[in-house]
């Protein structure tokens, strides 16, 4: 069965490198993009309830940001982690975040190497991610 992946991000451009980088680090994975809260979770609602199995999302979006929508869906879906990528470093926000459940905070990377990097600390365990 085919890992899931959900990015939450109102970046196009961000969006895109998430997919060529799963793609690159030979992830073979159904990739879902929602450019805001509100969108992310409509895909939600059509989306198998143990889907996806990864969710990252963007503290900063318009209509409804990352950790709003964590909130809003965090007992609805099961995914096996949910991270937060931010811009900014906010330690009190980091801490509230995780105590509810963020598996992790990363800081949006400023290469596509540290985007790769990114993902494969994030996701240690997937099996995909062994031989990179």
């Amino acid at each position: 069965m085919k890992t899931s992946f959900l990015l939450v991000d109102d970046d196009a451009d961000d969006a895109l490198l998430f997919e060529e980088a799963l793609s690159e680090l030979g992830i073979e994975c159904d990739f879902y993009h929602a450019t805001n809260g509100i969108q992310a979770i409509d895909l939600l609602d059509k989306m198998n309830p143990q889907k996806p199995d990864y969710i990252f999302l963007d503290m900063k979006m318009p209509v409804m940001g990352g950790g709003e929508f964590f909130e809003k869906v965090k007992n609805r879906t099961k995914p096996r982690s949910v991270f937060i990528l931010t811009g900014q470093d906010n330690e009190r926000i980091k801490v509230l975040l995780m105590s509810k459940g963020i598996a992790g905070f990363f800081t949006k990377p400023s290469s596509f190497s540290e985007l790769k990097k990114l993902i494969r600390t994030a996701i240690p365990k997937e099996p995909d991610l062994s031989r990179c």
